[in-house]
């Protein structure tokens, strides 16, 4: 059974984490901060349109990584769920006490480049990267909103990393391993930094506001092409659309 560390435990990890742990081959340990004190009494209360309503408990929670290996504890994974801010500066040092030789970095972000820094601080361990699409909300502390997507694909690929995919597909996660995982970061950047942008300038707009107005629609297809044309630049190949 894999050990997991859940770095970040908010509305995104919760979810992802559950499911791994409902496979049956994952115990996982979740870095709870804000949230520390609901979940510890109480769980997640997750209400899923996709998996139904649960109470989820980590096999452990904790409030830092200090103390998720003060059991002497060895992780297989470290799950990293918080947001890539790199321009506040580079967090991959906090995870350093739960990273052994042979632990797998696993980055659930957006964002490109979001490798580098764990690469450059951990050269002798693996780094997945991941690109999710899930809808989900945490209200509340320990409240978790999910409805009906929970998507993952993974690369680059390696056998611990399929092994891992695995585990998420037999926890009902549609979970997949890429050999153009830049790629994909590319697409789902092409997807946020158009409608997220659009959103802002348009009030604050759902997606599907702003795709009834046409407007708005041309204004989100010129910033995908963009982003497209970068991407293409950046990975020498057309982006998989």
């Amino acid at each position: 059974m894999f050990k997991v560390l859940l770095f970040g435990s908010g509305a995104l990890g919760s979810v992802f984490s559950w499911r791994l742990q409902e496979s049956g081959k994952a115990q996982v340990t979740a870095v709870c901060r804000s949230n520390y004190e609901a979940v510890s009494r109480s769980g997640f209360r997750i209400a899923s349109q996709a998996y139904g309503d649960h109470v989820y408990r980590p096999s452990r929670v904790v409030r830092s990584v200090d103390e998720a290996v003060d059991n002497g504890t060895i992780y297989d994974f470290v799950v990293v769920c918080t947001k890539a801010l790199p321009n506040l500066g580079d967090n991959s040092g906090l995870i350093a006490s739960a990273v052994a030789p042979g632990t797998v970095i696993v980055l659930i972000q957006n964002g490109i480049g979001i490798e580098d820094p764990f690469m450059a601080r951990y050269p002798d361990n693996a780094v997945a990267s991941v690109v999710a699409y899930i809808d989900v909300t945490q209200p509340e502390d320990g409240v978790i909103e999910h409805g009906n997507n929970a998507v993952l694909t993974m690369g680059p690929p390696s056998p611990r990393l399929e092994e891992l995919a695995l585990a998420w597909r037999d926890g009902g996660v549609a979970c997949s391993v890429a050999e153009n995982i830049q790629a994909i970061r590319w697409l789902k950047l092409a997807w946020n930094a158009s409608l997220n942008t659009v959103s802002v300038v348009s009030g604050g707009n759902d997606t599907r506001k702003m795709f009834d107005d046409a407007e708005c629609r041309q204004l989100i297809l010129r910033l995908m092409d963009e982003v497209f044309r970068l991407g293409r630049a950046a990975t020498g190949a057309p982006l998989p659309v």
